[in-house]
């Protein structure tokens, strides 16, 4: 009796990604290019583990209906410990280890993965990329100001096209609830997350979280907040608020009120003045519940479609703000910061749907193999233009038909082929293919002759071989 194999299942977990090629390649050039960026105005990178202890990171996440509160948490014989859910709370616990140690201000930087145990979607992955940089010790709104201009500038040098920057306060938020009687923490922070869930859900549905609850195209049920009409209708018409004035006839005349409507105004004017694409939008208070000043969304403008060619909703690529009392839960006082974060993963996504391209690594040379004692030599070749800073691959496949090698070639996208065959090798020679003007012809049925007659490939003599082909490329 024989045994059969059980097959175990390739597929991945869900929420989760393989990447390869293209768009790993644009996450990691926007990546580099942002984290240049945050090093141009002098900040220190700073990388901490993917797992930190439980109790360290706390239970900010908005989706508190997931399990762990929409973290990954698990046991140890050691202590409960979960994968970190941003890089700004791993952060908080690494400043207060530092105590004293730290020069204040300081600017940190960090790029990385985080993994959030929330329901997946097309385009919401359960594990992304975010680069984040942060001011420690900095009270002042001009660091909140300058904060919202790097960011603005690390997406230009980036090249993601269009976008905008929702600015707010949170004190704003705070100021009107406290102006309608509404003092428990825990339900301030639920309505923000209310809040937080207007572009996605619209004024009716956040209205329905707020009051009795909201029933989605499912038939899921959501409890509502059960605030009054009054104060729901107060809510509502804060978020719609788009200029100082508005915003101050729905804030209201509470102290706290007030203060967000200063710092608000003297960001928007110093980050204008930064020629960051900022406007003024209440309706952004973070989901986070750590935030206790300015607050930013970044949104990327026009439309994006996915492979179907169906409208695909990107959303907000980035955000951040003020949290002032975040290490207090450390140190028991507080430390002002302001930090931001740009979602890489979600913004390398866009882009790649819009047909973005990489300067990628270039592409490779194929060194073809067509008998057995051509294996040494064409590792050595390769090995010459590598030194020289070119990208070669010896082939390794059983066959040593050229045919076979040639579709490879096509396979990879090589951009030459080197062949040396019993014949080149005695003369001293080798044969250079340029494939990529074979593909070429082989697209122009119209004027093939034309083509045909254009050289495919030439001999040159073997020692002549990487300066004939830093010519070629650099043409």
């Amino acid at each position: 009796m024989t045994d059969k194999m059980m097959r175990v299942p390739s597929d991945g977990a869900k929420g989760f990604r393989d990447l390869r090629g293209p768009e790993l390649e644009l996450r990691s050039e926007l990546t580099r290019k942002i984290m240049k960026t945050y090093a141009g105005y002098g900040f220190e990178a700073l990388e901490t583990p993917a797992v930190e202890p439980t109790e360290a990171l706390g239970g900010f996440l908005p989706d508190t209906d997931r399990p762990n509160g929409g973290a990954f948490s698990f046991e140890t014989d050691e202590a409960d410990l979960t994968l970190r859910y941003d890089l700004t709370a791993p952060l908080a616990r690494f400043v207060a280890g530092q105590r004293d140690d730290l020069t204040k201000p300081w600017r940190r930087s960090s790029a990385g993965p985080v993994w959030r145990n929330e329901k997946s979607s097309p385009g919401r992955y359960r594990e992304f990329w975010q680069c984040d940089a942060d001011l420690v010790g900095a009270p002042s709104i001009g660091a909140d100001a300058e904060m919202i201009a790097m960011a603005s500038e690390a997406l230009k040098d980036a090249s993601v096209g269009d976008f905008t920057i929702k600015l707010s306060n949170r004190k704003l938020l705070d100021g009107l609830l406290a102006g309608l009687g509404i003092q428990d923490e825990e339900l301030q922070r639920n309505i923000c997350r209310s809040i937080d869930k207007l572009d996605r859900l619209g004024v009716d549905g956040v209205a329905d979280l707020l009051g009795a609850g909201r029933r989605d195209a499912s038939g899921a049920f959501t409890a509502g907040l059960e605030l009054t009409d009054t104060q729901i209708k107060s809510v509502v018409d804060f978020t719609t608020a788009r200029d100082i004035d508005a915003l101050a006839s729905a804030v209201g005349s509470t102290e706290l009120g007030a203060d967000g409507l200063a710092q608000i105004d003297e960001c928007l004017m110093l980050a204008r003045a930064a020629d960051a694409p900022v406007l003024l939008d209440p309706s952004i208070v973070r989901g986070l519940s750590y935030y206790s000043g300015t607050v930013f969304e970044i949104d990327l403008l026009g439309e994006t479609f996915d492979e179907s060619g169906a409208p695909r909703r990107i959303g907000s690529i980035g955000g951040g703000g003020r949290y002032d009392s975040l290490i207090r839960r450390f140190t028991g006082r507080d430390l002002p910061c302001v930090g931001f974060s740009i979602g890489v993963t979600r913004l390398a996504q866009a882009l790649s749907l819009r047909g973005a391209e990489t300067s990628g690594p270039q592409r490779p040379i194929l060194i073809c193999v067509l008998d057995v004692d051509g294996m040494a030599r064409a590792q050595e070749m390769a090995r010459e233009l590598r030194a020289q800073g070119m990208p070669a691959q010896v082939w390794y496949g059983a066959s040593r038909n050229i045919g076979r090698q040639m579709k490879y070639a096509d396979k990879i996208e090589a951009s030459l082929a080197v062949i040396e065959g019993a014949r080149e090798r005695d003369a001293g020679e080798v044969v250079i293919k340029y494939l990529d003007l074979g593909r070429e012809i082989s697209e122009r049925a119209a004027d093939r002759e034309a083509w045909l007659s254009q050289e495919q490939q030439v001999t040159v003599n073997r020692e002549d071989l990487g300066i004939e082909i830093d010519a070629f490329l650099a043409k």
